[in-house]
């Protein structure tokens, strides 16, 4: 996964103000806030469940993240200078910490029904936090697309979820989930492209470790 010569600055106007807005709307700290948050709605968590993870995985830390920025000055949030690259996974991991409380010592608050639907929440959780360490692990070296890496991640589980109520199905229900998050896969790696914050490489690469990330919890899913 190397990284090649960055290309000239992108051109201010309608399609940076896109670009900008799919990079900080599909952002990989808010790609696993609604992985986790879809995940609630699934199991029907109580409602207390749904504020707490917003506060926990989304508003605290994105808070916590623009001041520490703002007071780095950085010139370029968009596309982070290498020695600034983890400083988005100290905020993830704070995210997920202020998670524990909920996940352990108020399961109540996920599985209204104690049928075992808190232990699928905290293996989200937890695979939240261990596709994160690889990812972490892998930008110490390699400079790869963290927004491709979080939306196909997300993609792959939540087309599962829409073709659950079919038990038959069929090739145009296929068809038309993978123009759905197919498109917007297309738009994020274009958004990121457009920014100059990755090369052609680097998004396909993401492509492919978000893909086997979706694969991998999967797995441990059918577990539980």
């Amino acid at each position: 996964m190397p990284t090649s010569q960055r290309p000239a600055p992108y051109q201010p106007g309608r399609p940076a103000e896109l670009a900008k807005a799919l990079t900080v709307l599909l952002n990989p700290q808010w790609l696993q806030l609604y992985w986790l948050l879809g995940v609630l709605d699934y199991i029907d968590a109580r409602w207390e469940a749904f504020v707490y993870t917003l506060l926990a995985m989304g508003i605290l830390p994105t808070l916590g993240y623009l001041a520490y920025s703002r007071g780095l000055k950085l010139p370029n949030t968009y596309d982070l200078p290498h020695r600034y690259r983890l400083v988005p996974f100290g905020f993830n991991f704070l995210g997920l910490a202020l998670m524990l409380p909920m996940l352990f010592a108020w399961p109540e608050w996920v599985d209204t029904t104690f049928t075992g639907s808190v232990a699928h929440f905290q293996v989200t959780a937890g695979y939240c936090a261990a596709s994160s360490l690889v990812a972490a692990l892998i930008t110490l070296r390699y400079k790869l697309s963290l927004h491709m890496v979080g939306y196909c991640a997300l993609a792959v589980p939540m087309a599962y979820v829409d073709l659950l109520p079919h038990p038959q199905v069929e090739v145009g229900l296929l068809v038309g989930e993978l123009l759905k998050f197919g498109a917007l896969g297309i738009l994020v790696g274009w958004s990121r492209l457009f920014l100059r914050a990755h090369t052609s490489a680097e998004v396909l690469w993401g492509t492919v470790v978000g893909i086997l990330v979706a694969l991998g919890y999967w797995a441990v899913v059918w577990t539980v």
